[in-house]
């Protein structure tokens, strides 16, 4: 991609709003590059043994962009890029069947004759990856060197989308700043608390706070935020982070057919079914906790 192409992207980036928003143009401007054929990005999901994947087809980078989940162990270029924060390229068939016979194999009879992967950085760390595919053999390390830049600028537009302090910690849940976040906050607690051995009374009533919390979060920040679950001795901790925001973002209004939406009374609620809840703010990162007896 050329000097000019990576200042348009860089441009165009500078209007997102979300992570949808990001990989949508980013990877519909990949397949402007001349020869590529196919491309995908790849994000580090919580625990960091899956990524969450969206390649380039077109019924893929819709309104709501489908991502799916591929494991971080699988022998795959991509993953390879991610683990070790290195780009790579082999850059004919040949070259991709010996560091990689199944995907040589996956892709014969298409029009796939090389590959590049590069990580999106993040310090020493990687928050995901991008993927080209290539129509014919590489010569040089041009190619390389362009999806480096593409990925350089990536990692700013998603760290401005979503910052750093909000990317998947060790364990918890990261959440959309829409819709579908209390409910994805709901279905992971439950599983989570699943080894707590609590009653079902401290599950209903964590899982109503949460659902409140969160639902204010998406209401009135707009931000993605995390969900984590912590025990401490016979009572559990249930965390919910975002950035703080000192200017007024867009307003995304939960579907109002959610049976467990809370309005106006909901910190009510939290502070009649918690044992203690409380927030706080440190450089730059907004925290809500709940504590609940198990």
């Amino acid at each position: 991609m050329a000097t000019r192409r990576a200042t348009r992207l860089r441009a165009e980036l500078a209007g997102c709003t979300d992570v949808d928003g990001v990989a949508r143009i980013v990877l519909e401007r990949l397949l402007g590059v001349p020869d590529v054929v196919r491309a995908g990005i790849a994000l580090v999901a919580p625990g960091r043994r899956q990524h969450h994947f969206l390649p380039s087809d077109p019924d893929r980078l819709r309104s709501q962009p489908e991502w799916c989940l591929i494991d971080a162990y699988d022998d795959l270029p991509l993953n390879d890029c991610i683990r070790t924060s290195r780009p790579l390229s082999h850059g004919t068939p040949e070259a991709m069947a010996r560091a990689y016979p199944a995907l040589a194999r996956a892709q014969r009879g298409t029009t796939v004759r090389s590959v590049v992967a590069v990580p999106i950085p993040h310090g020493h760390d990687a928050l995901g990856g991008l993927l080209l595919y290539y129509g014919v053999d590489l010569v040089g390390d041009s190619a390389l060197a362009q999806a480096v830049e593409v990925a350089d600028i990536v990692a700013e537009a998603l760290l401005a989308v979503r910052p750093a302090a909000e990317w998947p910690p060790a364990e918890g849940m990261v959440l959309p700043p829409d819709e579908t976040a209390p409910s994805m906050a709901r279905h992971w607690l439950v599983e989570a608390m699943a080894d707590l051995d609590a009653t079902p009374d401290a599950v209903d009533a964590a899982v109503v706070c949460t659902s409140e919390l969160v639902t204010n979060v998406v209401m009135h920040t707009g931000r993605p935020s995390v969900v984590s679950l912590e025990r401490d001795g016979d009572e559990f901790v249930v965390r919910l982070q975002h950035m703080t925001d000192p200017s007024p973002r867009k307003i995304l209004h939960p579907d109002d057919a959610d049976p467990l939406r809370i309005s106006g009374h909901g910190l009510g609620l939290v502070d009649a079914l918690s044992t203690a809840w409380g927030s706080d703010e440190r450089e730059g990162v907004t925290t809500v906790w709940c504590r609940f007896g198990l």
